[in-house]
């Protein structure tokens, strides 16, 4: 079951009167998880000695919707830590349906988790309650935001993600603060059980349709 409540909206009003037009962001854009995506973060302090390497490995349908699996790596071993299924697009927004830890426990939600509904501003909420959980995820605003990869400041969406348990240490591996750009997609996040960001250090996308790789 899910909730969604709505900052007071943005709106502009045309020329002439004429009816207005809510403005905000298309979350989906910046979420992307089209073609052949691969990222790589370092910590922002010393409290990991590796890389953290995350691959598109798999795209199935569910109900007409292209989901995703992000599988989240050591970059120096290869050991493969998670994985989180997504899906981001104009229909549903950005959505969690499912997330399995390597040795640990594998949830496949009832509902799948609103990570972001497909517009929102700052300050807009939504609620999902699945699998005996309530997850609320916020939109804090859009932020300047910079990584490790290029010097220049990017543009990003804030969401922290809360997964009602009480404990910033414990829970799922998504829940926590993301920082996502149009185009590339996380740049940054502090994720369940750690107490820094995780920053972008490359991206590599290809779309093999157009031939068109970058990264």
């Amino acid at each position: 079951m899910r909730f969604t409540f709505l900052a007071p909206a943005l709106l502009l009003t045309a020329c002439g009167g004429g009816a207005a037009t809510y403005v905000g962001h298309d979350t989906y854009q910046y979420f992307p998880l089209d073609g052949e995506r691969t990222w790589t973060y370092a910590m922002d302090d010393d409290t990991a000695d590796y890389l953290l390497h995350v691959a598109k490995v798999a795209t199935s349908t569910q109900a007409g919707t292209d989901v995703v699996t992000l599988e989240y790596s050591r970059d120096d071993t290869g050991d493969l830590l998670y994985s989180v299924k997504w899906s981001s697009d104009a229909g549903g927004g950005i959505l969690i349906y499912s997330y399995e830890v390597q040795g640990g426990e594998s949830v496949t939600f009832d509902t799948p988790v609103q990570f972001a509904d497909y517009r929102m501003v700052g300050g807009d909420t939504t609620v999902t309650e699945t699998n005996g959980m309530t997850f609320t995820s916020t939109m804090v605003g859009q932020e300047d935001c910079s990584n490790l990869w290029t010097a220049d400041t990017w543009q990003c969406l804030h969401f922290n993600l809360d997964d009602g348990d009480g404990d910033d240490m414990s829970g799922p591996p998504f829940a926590g603060d993301w920082w996502i750009a149009a185009s590339w997609g996380t740049n940054r996040f502090q994720p369940t059980g750690w107490q820094a960001d995780w920053v972008l250090t490359q991206a590599f996308f290809c779309d093999p349709d157009a031939q068109d790789c970058n990264g």
